[in-house]
């Protein structure tokens, strides 16, 4: 029994040893081995997608995404994520910082911008420069830049569903039954905020139309007064003329 003990007491730390390996083979971080010794800050570049957990919110990356990773925060600097987060949780970009509650989002990162595109509930993003913020709803994908002279953030656009629910599903499988639950939430959030934009778009071109018209307007009763004091002016040249002789 000793022996047998002893025996599967070595298989058993050797199958450990092989899995931190793997794990360990997964990754690139800097300095070198940081991210299994968890010592802070630590640049993290994964191979395949990983999990990152902070206690009740998790961090879902994809192959080749770059971070810097914290015990208590997670700086995304190149790459997507899916971020599923259950209590208050902060996400870092170089543009910004993603604010959440209850929610689920993906965010895409790259040198130019941070797209953030959310499925459930709502996000805030808050800008590094000057505590701009836009909160962005459920099928809404809002975009964070440096400093413009329009501002960090860009218009929020309806989020393309189809593109949304693959990348949610591959970098976050779940159970089926609680994974349609969650994109039937998402479809009907996603139709009402595309019921919303039509109809801003729509009163939008309908002011657009009425400005167009109104200026076509005042620059045809510009155009009428002017021909009208030409007129005036031509009467009184006349006029002037017959009393000279």
């Amino acid at each position: 029994m000793g022996y047998t003990l002893r025996f599967v007491i070595i298989i058993f730390f050797s199958l450990i040893e092989v899995r931190a390996k793997a794990s360990e083979s997964l990754v690139t971080d800097s300095p070198s081995g940081c991210y299994s010794l968890k010592k802070y800050p630590c640049s993290l570049s994964v191979k395949k997608k990983m999990e990152i957990v902070f206690e009740k919110n998790k961090v879902f990356l994809a192959p080749q995404t770059v971070s810097i990773l914290s015990s208590d925060y997670i700086k995304l600097l190149q790459g997507e994520a899916w971020v599923s987060s259950r209590s208050p949780f902060a996400v870092r970009t170089s543009f910004g910082v993603i604010n959440s509650n209850v929610a689920e989002y993906s965010l895409s990162v790259n040198l130019q911008q941070a797209r953030v595109s959310v499925a459930i509930n709502e996000v805030e993003l808050q800008s590094e420069q000057r505590g701009y913020k836009q909160k962005i709803k459920t099928g809404l994908q809002g975009k964070m830049f440096l400093m413009r002279e329009s501002g960090p953030f860009g218009i929020p656009q309806v989020v393309s569903p189809e593109r949304q629910i693959k990348m949610w599903y591959s970098l976050n499988p779940q159970e089926k039954a609680i994974f349609e639950k969650l994109v039937l939430q998402f479809l009907k959030g996603w139709r009402q905020q595309s019921q919303t934009v039509a109809l801003d778009q729509w009163v939008s071109a309908e002011r657009r139309i009425a400005s167009q018209k109104s200026e076509e307007l005042k620059r045809a009763a510009a155009r009428k007064a002017l021909l009208k004091e030409e007129a005036q002016m031509r009467e009184l040249f006349r006029k002037k003329n017959s009393l000279s002789f």
